[in-house]
């Protein structure tokens, strides 16, 4: 199998309920039991990891709602069963309001990695993440982020673009920089899970792309005045991905979530699927939700041979090889996002989703519009 990257979710349990959230159960308080950590750690340890390395990343639901005795239990656990000479990483993604300096002190024991869910400042934050009672977190979300960085972390945060985020390019850009963020990543709001319908296909088709290019174009001209002084996820990669291309016109970006097994997803009672980590959490009936097996009862090589993983694979390659043969993008893409084109189209064998039009078509238009045009200016320049 070689997996690089497992998501584990202890705890479907969430302390907010953000509008555009895709996971089911957030009200159930139920957590993995020991039983079911040992044997995960058993499974993917069994997977062999031809890498030396292996990312745990704790997430679905608000994973410290699982208490901080279950994270102090389960590094120890992880640690203890890693073969030799295999590497264990974990990283974690947060909202931030329960964390206390016990919390800082275990992630700086095991060097836990935090990602911090915050959409920017607080009238466009508010907006979306929220408690159960409809009020806004942005206050307690800070107090977390102060206490991160009081105990000398510094997070990486998230930001999900929703559509009133789309027109707020300057103020999103001001938060992050002001507040001392080193580096950024923005999901698009996303049909997937129980989120089946992104209200950013509710725009009008060519309104949406329009403000997500003005955002990004925008956000990219400040960051480079500012000389690139944040690592933006988006940015990084679709750079990389068009300086690859530019040197090999034959390099296709490649994605862990279209490789079997890459990716492995452990839900709190065991259940294993891969691909893309949302689908731990899409309904998807015909593909008997996405389980390929369950680490208290099958091994990996089951999981491997199992006729529920070979139709999954065949319907993801499908879909795959439609995008390489439709898509002018399909070098700087791969064919990723799965969880929505299953959500979008009822199936993997469908083309364009929602976040692939505006997170690779757009955004690689974007930055080779602005790459030209820096490139112009600095001939003018020379000339």
């Amino acid at each position: 199998m070689d997996p690089r990257l497992v998501v584990l979710q202890p705890s479907a349990l969430c302390n907010l309920n953000c509008n555009y959230c895709y996971v089911p159960n957030r009200r159930d308080p139920a957590l993995m039991t020991d039983e079911v950590l040992r044997a995960s750690a058993d499974f993917v340890f069994a997977c062999g990891i031809s890498s030396g390395a292996i990312a745990f990343h704790w997430h679905a639901g608000e994973p410290t709602a699982a208490g901080l005795e279950f994270y102090e239990h389960a590094f120890a656990l992880l640690a203890g069963r890693a073969p030799a000479g295999i590497r264990v990483h974990h990283a974690i993604q947060t909202n931030g309001t329960l964390l206390t300096r016990k919390w800082c002190e275990l992630f700086c024991r095991y060097q836990v990695e935090v990602g911090l869910s915050i959409d920017g400042p607080a009238e466009i934050h508010d907006r979306n993440r929220v408690t159960w009672t409809g009020k806004g977190t942005h206050a307690a979300v800070m107090a977390g982020y102060g206490i991160l960085r009081q105990s000398g972390i510094t997070p990486g945060a998230i930001c999900v673009l929703a559509p009133e985020s789309l027109r707020s390019p300057d103020q999103i850009y001001d938060f992050f920089k002001n507040t001392g963020f080193q580096s950024l990543a923005f999901n698009v709001e996303e049909s997937e899970g129980v989120h089946p319908r992104s209200r950013l296909r509710d725009a009008a088709h060519e309104d949406m792309v329009s403000a997500y290019a003005s955002f990004m174009r925008r956000f990219w001209q400040r960051w480079r005045a500012d000389g690139s002084v944040m690592e933006i996820r988006e940015f990084k990669q679709m750079l990389g991905c068009l300086h690859n291309l530019r040197a090999d016109d034959g390099f296709v970006r490649e994605l862990d979530e279209v490789i079997p097994f890459r990716i492995l997803s452990i839900r709190r009672n065991g259940d294993v699927s891969t691909f893309s980590p949302e689908l731990a959490s899409t309904p998807g009936a015909g593909h008997g939700h996405f389980v390929l097996g369950n680490v208290l009862t099958d091994t990996p090589a089951q999981l491997a041979a199992s006729a529920a993983f070979a139709r999954l694979n065949e319907e993801v390659v499908a879909g795959r090889e439609l995008c390489r043969q439709s898509c002018e993008h399909y070098a700087l893409c791969g064919a990723g996002f799965q969880s929505n084109r299953f959500t979008e189209h009822g199936t993997f064998r469908a083309a364009e989703t929602l976040t692939c039009r505006l997170h690779r078509k757009t955004l690689a238009n974007v930055l080779i519009e602005e790459l030209i045009m820096e490139s112009n200016a600095a001939s003018r320049q020379i000339s």
